[in-house]
């Protein structure tokens, strides 16, 4: 860099602003280089979608790169050229520098406040989730209670059952044996007779 020039790979910028913009996008982009498997297909275009939304490259050093990803896109034939999202220009307008820090500041409040809003929504969720659990372990709790202090339980009401009919049983044999042995004695009066 000399004086009053700024030159990123054969680009001269007007000014420090510019310059200093590129040249983060220059690192930027040797470091996605350096760390991106460029023979798997899905990877440039989950990396060149990823670029696109983020909006970050906004100098003819980061849209270079965007470009050299389209055309490998569309060389590999991963996606047709009509399908390949387009490279979004962003030029640059007689905004002040106060009103463009007004613009980002008023846009992270937006953000702040979709956050604040879904954490809100969340502990709503959670603060109800954990009443409806509170009541749940209480039906369970009670009917533990029932379960153990309760001397009518399935398998005792099926005893019972088995012990009355086994008892009825018993009193027919008994009422049976009485009649056998009535007879039995009158038979042999009867004999002796």
């Amino acid at each position: 860099m000399t004086e009053n020039k700024w030159v990123i790979k054969d680009y001269e910028f007007q000014g420090k602003t510019e310059y200093e913009m590129a040249e983060k996008e220059a690192e930027t982009v040797e470091y996605i280089k350096a760390n991106m498997n460029f023979s798997k297909g899905e990877n440039v275009l989950k990396m060149y979608n990823k670029l696109l939304d983020k909006g970050n490259f906004r100098t003819i050093i980061g849209y270079e790169f965007l470009l050299t990803l389209r055309r490998h896109i569309i060389k590999n034939k991963m996606l047709s050229e009509e399908n390949v999202r387009p490279i979004p220009i962003y030029k640059k307008t007689g905004i002040k520098k106060e009103e463009r820090e007004k613009t980002e500041i008023s846009d992270c409040e937006k953000e702040i406040k979709r956050y604040q809003l879904l954490y809100e929504n969340l502990k709503a969720k959670r603060t109800s989730s954990k009443i409806i659990i509170a009541f749940l372990v209480l039906i369970i709790a009670g009917m533990l209670v029932m379960t153990f202090f309760s001397d009518n339980s399935v398998i005792s009401d099926y005893e019972n059952r088995i012990i009355n009919k086994y008892e009825s049983w018993q009193q027919q044999l008994e009422t049976k044996e009485k009649e056998l042995n009535d007879r039995e004695k009158n038979l042999k009066n009867n004999v002796n007779d």
